[in-house]
């Protein structure tokens, strides 16, 4: 059996961390985060599971990107992100 485990970023790895919630009944949520350069690196993390890994980023750019789920989340649904 193949266990499914969640992997957090190790502290400090980015230079900025943060949340974002999709609310509910949406699709999707554009972070800002203002680093003025396009990040190498986004790493969101999927807080509660409901989507299982099934969510992409769109739209990466030098200070926002948008994290995009397939289906409306039926609740608030929280995202932690590290660039």
């Amino acid at each position: 059996m193949i266990k499914l485990v969640q992997v957090r970023p190790p502290t400090k790895a980015f230079k900025l961390e943060g949340t974002a919630t999709i609310t509910a009944d949406n699709t999707s949520v554009t972070v800002t985060h203002n680093k003025n350069t396009t990040p190498k690196y986004v790493f969101p993390t999927d807080e509660l599971a409901e989507f299982a890994g099934n969510w992409w980023l769109e739209n990466i750019t030098a200070n926002a990107f948008d994290i995009v789920v397939p289906s409306a989340a039926y609740n608030n649904h929280i995202f932690r992100y590290g660039v």
